[in-house]
């Protein structure tokens, strides 16, 4: 049995590399952490910071952007 999971994590990534304001964003507003959620949090913020942005990237972008990444999967019971 496979049990689906989607989880959503936003978070502003700056040009320094470095990321801000990561969170899990929830239909309901639960108190508590679940595993998948805890693994797609710490996917993002275990690598951080990222590389620096080149020149081109931040006339391009500016100094900081807002990021959405769903994560989707399947859990084998």
């Amino acid at each position: 049995m496979h049990e689906p999971y989607r989880v959503v994590v936003e978070f502003t990534l700056l040009g320094t590399g470095r990321i801000e304001g990561l969170r899990i964003t929830r239909p309901s507003a639960t108190a508590t952490q679940s595993i998948p959620e805890f693994i797609c949090h710490h996917s993002i913020e275990e690598p951080a910071p990222f590389e620096p942005w080149d020149d081109k990237m931040k006339r391009a972008l500016g100094n900081r952007r807002p990021c959405r990444i769903t994560f989707s999967f399947n859990i084998r019971d």
